[in-house]
């Protein structure tokens, strides 16, 4: 909640606490990819989404988001691939 309602401070400390508690979740390290996004740290959004794509590779939203990261970074080629990854998984995610 603190996320959406973009309080970033109470909004790390909720996902720090959530991912001592369980470093091996994949939404987790999704949310904590869009807070580092949102507040503009593009490197360290990358490696969470990284690491969720690791912990769950059956859902294309860290795929899909590392593909857009790259994409706005101009590495088109690895962008492209990361969408082929996405729709692999799932053919209807409109995000990729």
């Amino acid at each position: 909640a603190s996320l959406a309602m973009g309080d970033s401070r109470r909004a790390r400390l909720a996902l720090a606490k959530a991912e001592a508690l369980n470093p091996q979740d994949a939404q987790t390290q999704l949310l904590i990819g869009y807070l580092k996004l949102r507040d503009g740290e593009s490197s360290g959004a990358m490696e969470a989404f990284r690491r969720a794509a690791s912990l769950d590779s059956s859902d294309p939203v860290a795929l899909t988001m590392m593909g857009w990261l790259h994409d706005r970074a101009g590495r088109a080629d690895e962008a492209i691939r990361l969408y082929g990854q996405a729709l692999s998984i799932d053919p209807k995610d409109e995000l990729a």
